[in-house]
């Protein structure tokens, strides 16, 4: 491996480019909703330092899980292999668009068997905290008792005709007009399933509950203000008309101990185990040679 190819080391084991941008692409989709080429200079700063912080912990975690004298179980790493070849035509398939993206058959292997024998570790350390009694989760209730409330909630369905908003959009709102002139002698749903271009189509249409900010602007505001049981006026979004209907709504409200209780569980004991995987790799970090190199963004 090239010098410029290392982004860090830990206890002489070299951490590769290809690690850190593989692990900012995990952190750009699954914290910011998006790739890792849109991400703002800021934002891809805060995914890079997230990626290395995680990177390092990785291999410190692997070295104690071999430190302990784990072992991955027999054909495990095949058993993963496998699971990841089904998404692909064949095997030879899976490990050709890995080259094509800079990761040997072997690197992919040891990666494997790496994040088997990190998961095998830090099940086991997991396993050590404690359960969360009915004492934390009235006390956290107790505390946060201004803040326990459901948020107002909208479910609703729609048909979506695609415009660009270019040349095609007029003609994209004409036949919007139409479909929505049919819903007397047609069903909501049948009309959804068979002209609408989202995939809730599949659905009659149906997107579910959601709350405010969860959709673009003008499809939330018609949403929030609508009627439930009525079709109201055409909403025009970036994605183009759509015709909706509200189906139900909960105007949200004080969330009672009961119906908070496992989320507070599920919030505390999620803390919890955080708190400790994080001090339990600090100590591993004290007394490892870590090194970090300031390498520019590509």
């Amino acid at each position: 491996m090239r010098l410029s190819d290392t982004v860090a080391t830990v206890n002489g084991t070299e951490i590769s480019r290809l690690e850190l941008d593989n692990a900012i692409q995990g952190f750009a989709m699954g914290v910011y909703r998006k790739p890792m080429e849109s991400l703002t200079d800021e934002e891809r700063e805060k995914a890079k330092g997230m990626a290395m912080e995680k990177l390092v912990a990785r291999q410190l975690i692997y070295e104690d899980a071999l430190a302990r004298g784990l072992e991955v179980p027999d054909g495990a790493v095949e058993a993963e292999i496998e699971k990841v070849a089904a998404n692909f035509p064949n095997v030879e398939e899976l490990y050709g668009t890995l080259e094509k993206a800079g990761l040997s058959k072997e690197a992919y292997h040891k990666m494997l068997h790496t994040d088997l024998l990190v998961n095998q570790l830090t099940d086991i350390k997991l396993a050590e905290v404690d359960d969360i009694t009915e004492v934390e989760i009235t006390s956290f209730y107790k505390e946060n008792s201004e803040k326990m409330s459901k948020p107002e909630r909208v479910r609703a369905s729609h048909i979506l005709v695609k415009s660009d908003g270019g040349e095609g959009r007029e003609a994209a709102l004409e036949a919007t007009e139409k479909l929505k002139e049919r819903l007397g002698e047609e069903s909501f749903e049948d009309i959804a399933k068979t002209h609408s271009a989202c995939p809730s189509g599949a659905k009659g249409g149906d997107l579910g509950w959601f709350g405010r900010g969860d959709m673009v602007a003008s499809f939330e505001e018609a949403a929030f203000s609508s009627t439930v049981g009525e079709v109201g006026d055409i909403v025009e979004t970036p994605f183009g008309f759509h015709i909706l209907k509200v189906t139900d709504k909960d105007g949200g409200g004080e969330v009672s101990f009961e119906e908070a209780s496992p989320k507070i569980c599920e919030f505390l004991d999620r803390k919890k185990k955080s708190e400790y995987l994080a001090a339990w790799v600090a100590d591993l970090k004290s007394t490892a040679e870590v090194q970090v190199f300031d390498v520019p963004m590509g």
